[in-house]
C-alpha cells in the first residue's frame, strides 16, 4: 500500500504534522525511532482526515481484534490536550462518542447514564442505566432490585442461578487457571519432569470441583469457543499415574526430593479457594510419589517470587486481552515470559509464524504446530477456563454477551430504565489506564473504539472505523473512519483524534501520557511496550 512522505519528526514528542491535501487538515504522525524499543507498533499516522494507518514492526494477523480493547477508546485531540490525558480530570468532565453519557457520578450514589443526544448510531431502547455496587460480594439480596447482575462471587452463584426471575448468560472465557513452571529451576527444568507431572494432574477434577459452575476443562491452551487457533483433534496429557511414574523415572527423577508449589492465599474472581486447589494438586502428585511443599503467599510475596525466579511451580491465572487464539499465547511466550524462566524460543518463533500467516487455513496450520509443540514443552499445565456469568431479569429480551460485556445498547426491556449491579465501583471513567472489566462496562458505553467485538459469536464489528484493510504481509493496517461522528462537546471526529489517542498511551514522552497510574498495563500486554521511555 502506498503512503505519503512525512517530514522528520520531533524526537522529543514523536509527533509530526504535514498537509494531507486538505488546507483545513494538518495530518499527524507518531512513530518509533526504530523497532529496537521492543514493541509491536512502528508508527500511527493520519493519511487524511478520515484514514489512519498503523505500521507494525512485525506481522500481526490479529491486529484488528486487539483494537477492540476498551482501553483504546478514541478521544478528541483538543480535549485530550486540555486535560493532559489525566484520567481523573477527564472523569470530572467527560467527552465521548458512545451511545450514553454520564448524568450523575457522585460518591456513594449510583452512576446514572442516559442516552447521548450526539450518538452517531442507532439510539438504544434503554434510555437510562443506573450502575450500583454490591455492599457485600457474597450477598445477593439485591436480586429484588436489579435488572442485570454481573461479576458475582463464585460462592454466591448457586442462589442466583436458581432464581427463576433471572436468566444466566455465560461469557466466552478469556481467562485461564494454570500450573506454571520456572524452567531455570531443577527439577522442573527437565521437560520430561514437566511431562510426568502433566500426566498426574487431573484437570477435569480441578475444574469441576473447584472452579465456578460452567467452567471448561482445558484440553489445550485455547478454549473451545475460539474456532481460530484451536486444534480440535488435540488433547492434553491423559491422566495416567503409571505413565507419570514411568516418565519421571525415565528422567532419573529423585523421588526423595521436595518440589514447591506457590500460590496466592486469597480468593479472587477466578479462584475462590486456592488453598483447596493447591491441596488437591499436592494429593495428586503424592499419589505418584512426588513430594510437594505448599507455599501460600500474599499477592505481593507471590509476585516477588515469580519475578525473582524463586517460584519453582506455581498456581496462577491470566486473562487473554482479545478474542483470538494468539492472545492465550502472547502472555506466557512474550508479555510475561520471565515468570516461566528462559524463553521458549521455538514456541516464540511459531507464534510469530501464526501472526504472519496471510490466510485463515495457513494460520490454522501454524496454530496446529504451535498447539502441539506447546504441549510437548509444557511451559505450563492449563487447568480450566473459568465461567463468568451475567444474569438478566426475565423482563429483558434480546440479551447477549461477548467475552467480557453485555449488550446494554441493544436490550429490549419492559421499562426504559434498568438497574445494573457490579462488584467494583470505577475509580475513573477514562479507560486508557484501567484494567477492570467493571470499569470498562461503563466506559465502553461512553466512548467508542475503532472496532468492537460483537455479541453472540458475531465476530468483529465496525465502530468508529466502518472498514479496514491490511497489506499482503499484515504489517500495515489501514482504518477508514465514519463521517459525521461528533463528540459530546460538539467536536467532529477525524484521524488526528485517533493518532493523538494512541500517542497519549504509547509515547511515554507525550504530555498526555498521564492516565491514572501511568502504567497503561493492558496496552503493554497488547503491543509490548512504549516509545521514548527514559
Amino acid at each position: 500500500m502506498g503512503g505519503i512522505n512525512h517530514p522528520a519528526i520531533d524526537r522529543c514528542s514523536g509527533i509530526s504534522a504535514q498537509s494531507a491535501g486538505n488546507s483545513n487538515f494538518s495530518a499527524m504522525k507518531v512513530e518509533a525511532e526504530s523497532c529496537g524499543y521492543g514493541g509491536e507498533i512502528h508508527s500511527v499516522e493520519a493519511v487524511d482526515a478520515f484514514t489512519v494507518k498503523f505500521t507494525l514492526c512485525s506481522a500481526d494477523a490479529a491486529f484488528p481484534q486487539k483494537m477492540t480493547s476498551p482501553i483504546l477508546a478514541i478521544q478528541d485531540k483538543d480535549f485530550l490536550d486540555s486535560h493532559q490525558g489525566d484520567s481523573l480530570l477527564m472523569t470530572q468532565e467527560m467527552n465521548g462518542t458512545g451511545p450514553f453519557t454520564v448524568v450523575t457520578n457522585e460518591k456513594d450514589l449510583p452512576i446514572l447514564l442516559k442516552v447521548s443526544p450526539t450518538y452517531w448510531g442507532t439510539p438504544p431502547r434503554v434510555t437510562s442505566i443506573y450502575f450500583h455496587w454490591y455492599a457485600d460480594a457474597t450477598s445477593y439480596q439485591y436480586r429484588s432490585l436489579g435488572d442485570v447482575l454481573n461479576t458475582i462471587d463464585p460462592a454466591a452463584l448457586a442462589p442466583v442461578q436458581q432464581d427463576t426471575a433471572f436468566t444466566g448468560i455465560r461469557h466466552d472465557s478469556l481467562n485461564l487457571v494454570y500450573i506454571g513452571f520456572n524452567n531455570k529451576l531443577s527439577p522442573v527444568n527437565d521437560v520430561a519432569v514437566r511431562q510426568g507431572i502433566a500426566y498426574a494432574i487431573d484437570q477435569a477434577k480441578l475444574t469441576q470441583s473447584y472452579l465456578a459452575s460452567g467452567s471448561e476443562t482445558a484440553t489445550q491452551l485455547i478454549p473451545s469457543y475460539l474456532n481460530t487457533g484451536r486444534s480440535n483433534s488435540l488433547s492434553w496429557y491423559e491422566v495416567d499415574q503409571e505413565k507419570a511414574k514411568e516418565t519421571l523415572e525415565g528422567a532419573n527423577f529423585d523421588f526423595s526430593q521436595t518440589i514447591t508449589l506457590a500460590y496466592v492465599d486469597e480468593s479472587s474472581s477466578l479462584i475462590q479457594n486456592p488453598g483447596s486447589i493447591a491441596a488437591e494438586i499436592k494429593s495428586e502428585l503424592a499419589a505418584i510419589g512426588v513430594n510437594v511443599e505448599l507455599q501460600p503467599l500474599k499477592q505481593e510475596e507471590f509476585d516477588s517470587a515469580i519475578w525473582n525466579g524463586t517460584a519453582m511451580m506455581f498456581l496462577d491465572t491470566y486473562k487473554a486481552q482479545y478474542a483470538d487464539g494468539a492472545a492465550f499465547y502472547e502472555i506466557p511466550l512474550l508479555r510475561e515470559v520471565r515468570r516461566f524462566g528462559d524463553p521458549y524460543s521455538v514456541l516464540q518463533q511459531e507464534l510469530y509464524a501464526v501472526q504472519a500467516a496471510t490466510s485463515t487455513s495457513t494460520r490454522q496450520e501454524k496454530f496446529d504446530q504451535l498447539n502441539q509443540d506447546f504441549k510437548n514443552f509444557v511451559p505450563l499445565i492449563p487447568v480450566g477456563f473459568v465461567a463468568q456469568w451475567s444474569f438478566f431479569r426475565n423482563t429483558i429480551s434480546s440479551a447477549s454477551t461477548n467475552s467480557s460485556f453485555e449488550n446494554y445498547e441493544n436490550l429490549s426491556p419492559q421499562t426504559v430504565t434498568i438497574q445494573v449491579y457490579e462488584k467494583n465501583r470505577p475509580i475513573s471513567l477514562w479507560p486508557s489506564d484501567e484494567t477492570n472489566d467493571d470499569t470498562f462496562r461503563i466506559t465502553r458505553l461512553l466512548y467508542d473504539t475503532l472496532v468492537t467485538e460483537g455479541y453472540g459469536a458475531s465476530g468483529l464489528q465496525p465502530s468508529l472505523a466502518d472498514s479496514w484493510t491490511s497489506n499482503d504481509t499484515m504489517t500495515e493496517w489501514t482504518f477508514y473512519l465514519r463521517y459525521n461522528v461528533n463528540f459530546s462537546n460538539g467536536a467532529s471526529l477525524d484521524a488526528n483524534d485517533v493518532v493523538a489517542s494512541f500517542a497519549a498511551i504509547w509515547d511515554a514522552s507525550s504530555p498526555n501520557h498521564t492516565g491514572r497510574t501511568g502504567e497503561f498495563e493492558i496496552f503493554n500486554y497488547l503491543f509490548g511496550g512504549f516509545i521514548n521511555e527514559d
